[in-house]
């Protein structure tokens, strides 16, 4: 195991190669889907697990909080889009329930509605 920490642009780097990739409530605040998600699977050898807002078509909302000096992205992408990508990627995908939110509705300030799921990816 190594003992030391790589901060890497996702979008413009693939990390080094691993097992398994864990992404828990980060993709939704990169700009686009790939090539993120793409440098990820690829990097990615048998097992990824992805947290994220998902639902039936593609949302963007910008948000900021009380107190801060700057806005910030928060994207939701389709169940489509995801998939398509852990499959060309080689990955079966399976949604699983988000047990920490019960994959319940998240309404935030901006009048949106968002629902966090995981999607757990086995290489093929």
């Amino acid at each position: 195991m190594s003992d030391k920490l790589d901060l890497l642009d996702i979008t413009n780097t693939s990390p080094p190669p691993c097992d398994i990739t864990v992404c828990s409530a980060t993709l939704e605040h990169l700009q686009f889907l790939q090539p993120g998600l793409d440098n990820m699977l690829l990097s990615t050898d048998k097992l990824i697990l992805l947290r994220s807002f998902l639902g039936e078509s593609q949302l963007k909302s910008i948000h900021i909080k009380k107190g801060a000096m700057a806005h910030y992205d928060i994207h939701q992408f389709s169940f489509h889009e995801v998939f398509s990508l852990f499959k060309r990627n080689g990955f079966s995908p399976k949604i699983i329930r988000d047990q920490y939110t019960d994959s319940m509705p998240w309404y935030l300030d901006d009048g949106i509605i968002r629902t966090f799921y995981v999607v757990m990816g086995v290489r093929i």
